[in-house]
C-alpha cells in the first residue's frame, strides 16, 4: 500500500510511530522563528514524500505556556 500518512498536526513521537507502522523512513527538520526560541512539544506541520516510502517531516515547537492558570 503506497498511501501517504496523514500526520500533520500530530506530535512528533506519534507521527514517527505512524510513519514506521506504514513502512516509511523519514528525516526530521525543525523550523522556528528567527528571533524567538519557543519551547514546547514538537508538532508536525508538513510531510513531504520524496520517494517511495521515504519522506521528510517538518516540525515546529509549540510555544510554551508562561505563567500560571
Amino acid at each position: 500500500m503506497d498511501s501517504i500518512p496523514d500526520i500533520t498536526g500530530f506530535y512528533l513521537d506519534e507521527a514517527l510511530q505512524i510513519c514506521k507502522d506504514n513502512g516509511y523512513q523519514v528525516s526530521v527538520v525543525f523550523t522556528r522563528p528567527d528571533k524567538l526560541s519557543p519551547e514546547g512539544k514538537p508538532r508536525v506541520v508538513r510531510f513531504q514524500k520524496v520517494s517511495i516510502y521515504t519522506g521528510v517531516i517538518t516540525v515546529v515547537l509549540e510555544e510554551g505556556m508562561k505563567g500560571g492558570g
